[in-house]
């Protein structure tokens, strides 16, 4: 199958972007009382990895305002290559949407792209058997559609150049820390294990 050009650099620059820049050791940020919770949750379900699994299962609930500060405080502290926010709202049936920025200043992107780019998206957060994947429905740059193949051909070409995982959105993952389910309600997202 042919790719249009315009797709072509779409493709190559989901590859660079999900590749990366790694961040230098930079001063310790201070964590907003939102973050601190995810980061509380975390610190919880590692504990409860580490024990005999219960009778019954747990929940962790999280909100987005709360999962947005934690998704803020790793791009700020981690440097995290190109990207500069990325924002989910959560809702029922594990639906999400989000939007993605980034700033191609940092990685040298090639002077024909613009200098940042905002990608929205939709999409339903899949669980079973302890693992997960993210069906990607709807994606967008800057308004326009684009079609989904390209953002899982970037992945594709990023897991194979970083030689590790699944190679892209449509592989299943396994949960972390013991992690048995992800439920979405509007606003929040429920952990169980």
């Amino acid at each position: 199958m042919k790719i249009p050009r315009r797709a072509r650099w779409f493709i190559l620059l989901l590859a660079a972007l999900a590749v990366g820049a790694r961040g230098v050791s930079q001063p310790v940020i201070p964590r907003s009382p939102e973050a601190q919770r995810v980061f509380d949750a975390l610190d919880r379900l590692r504990r409860a990895a580490a024990q005999p699994p219960p009778a019954r299962l747990r929940s962790i609930v999280l909100t987005d305002q709360e999962l947005n500060a934690y998704i803020g405080y790793r791009i700020r502290s981690e440097k995290a290559g190109a990207l500069r926010d990325l924002r989910l709202k959560v809702f029922p049936g594990n639906r999400v949407e989000g939007l993605m920025f980034f700033d191609l200043t940092k990685i040298g992107a090639p002077s024909f792209l613009p200098a940042t780019l905002r990608f929205y998206f939709s999409g339903r957060l899949n669980c079973r058997d302890a693992r997960m994947k993210f069906e990607v429905q709807e994606l967008f740059l800057e308004f326009k559609p684009v079609p989904v193949f390209l953002l899982n051909m970037a992945f594709y070409i990023a897991s194979k150049t970083q030689k590790h995982g699944p190679a892209g959105l449509a592989d299943w993952y396994e949960l972390p820390w013991g992690i048995k389910d992800i439920a979405g309600e509007t606003g929040r997202i429920i952990l169980r294990y």
